[in-house]
């Protein structure tokens, strides 16, 4: 192993954090070895070279996935392989109970009409922004009729909550709300794959994610965007953990949508696993940029209202390259080494750093000879 004092003659402050970073990893890695092999003896089930191959990151097995590749990314390992509680979307708690948000069938249009606010008036009564308002009040019907109970909704504890959950019920309702000769209905031909309202289909040439009603009507198509998806999904009043099955199907197909397999080295892409788990999704924390400001004020607010929503959903960025968190639900992929940016980054601090980084090489060092 490279010595402290040649590392440091040979290289600037940056670059010793990097080797130092880099020799932090491997002992990171042979004392969760060397805990896993004693864990394993010590239970009788195992012989100390089974220990390598029970820690070996993730990284090192992604390549037995499914026929497309895109199972065996490492964060859609890690989605599957974590044995947390499923997560379940916060705009879904208390959903069960969303039908009593809806008119009945043959309610007219004066009852359907009653109590429903304008965008200022409902801003005012909610404290919800013009986005969020006009969302829930107007662009989540588009042309369809509004089944909505605006007296019941307005009444409850959280109206915004409500709204949303009373766009899902009405959704997966039988209720007449279907415009007439306005609506997009795919065909099965079209229908490449689907799992529940979410679905993969070909229109015109051109596939994409699709969100559906229960009646098969088309009710907006998303791009392949990790907020967008969980942004459209939460004022529809949809169950992301359902992407988990389209996934499946997408992977079966050979599709590509995955971070770096969408397109060679370029994070465009979603994992839809990692959105049904609670994940962000993405190969990049979409909540900043550091770059906005030179791209107008649209990019700024854009990236303010991506903040926003992974707070709401209580979303984590990842801090570790191939992994996705999210607030009930997180899933490391194994430890990642930095990469020589980070590292820079991580030694601005100068020889304190250093020093630091030393020290705890130091104690953990010891602590790997001890277990020995």
């Amino acid at each position: 192993m490279t010595t402290v004092t040649s590392t440091q003659a040979a290289s600037p402050t940056g670059s010793t954090t990097t080797a130092q970073a880099a020799r932090l990893q491997d002992t990171v890695q042979a004392l969760a070895q060397t805990f896993a092999t004693a864990l394993l003896e010590s239970l009788g089930g195992s012989t100390r070279t089974a220990a390598p191959a029970a820690t070996s990151p993730p990284q090192a097995t992604a390549s037995t996935g499914t026929a497309s590749g895109a199972a065996g990314t490492p964060a859609a390992t890690a989605e599957r392989s974590s044995s947390a509680t499923p997560w379940r979307a916060p705009w879904l708690a208390g959903a069960e109970n969303a039908g009593s948000y809806l008119h009945a069938p043959d309610a007219d249009a004066a009852t359907r009409q009653s109590g429903k606010p304008d965008t200022a008036t409902f801003m005012k009564a909610t404290g919800a922004d013009f986005s969020t308002a006009s969302s829930l009040l107007y662009g989540v019907m588009g042309s369809n009729e509004d089944f909505r109970d605006w007296n019941a909704i307005m009444a409850a504890p959280d109206p915004v909550l409500a709204a949303r959950q009373a766009a899902g019920a009405q959704y997966q309702s039988s209720l007449p709300y279907a415009s007439q000769g306005g609506g997009f209905n795919p065909g099965a031909e079209q229908i490449l794959a689907q799992s529940g309202p979410y679905a993969w289909l070909r229109v015109e040439d051109r596939e994409g994610l699709w969100l559906l009603d229960g009646q098969g009507q088309a009710l907006r198509q998303m791009p392949l965007s990790a907020p967008d998806i969980l942004r459209a999904s939460r004022d529809f009043g949809m169950d992301v953990g359902q992407l988990t099955d389209l996934a499946d199907q997408m992977d079966a197909l050979g599709v590509r949508y995955q971070p770096g397999q969408m397109h060679a080295g370029s994070n465009h892409g979603v994992d839809l696993r990692s959105l049904a788990s609670g994940g962000m999704g993405a190969a990049y924390d979409w909540t900043s940029d550091p770059l906005a400001h030179l791209k107008g004020p649209g990019a700024q607010d854009a990236v303010a209202a991506n903040a926003r929503l992974a707070q709401e959903l209580g979303l984590t960025p990842s801090r570790g390259t191939g992994a996705t968190t999210g607030g009930n639900a997180g899933h490391a992929v194994g430890p990642a080494r930095p990469s020589a940016e980070a590292a820079n980054t991580a030694g601005t601090g100068g020889a304190g750093s250093n020093a630091l980084l030393e020290q705890l090489l130091a104690q953990l060092q010891a602590a790997l000879t001890n277990a020995k």
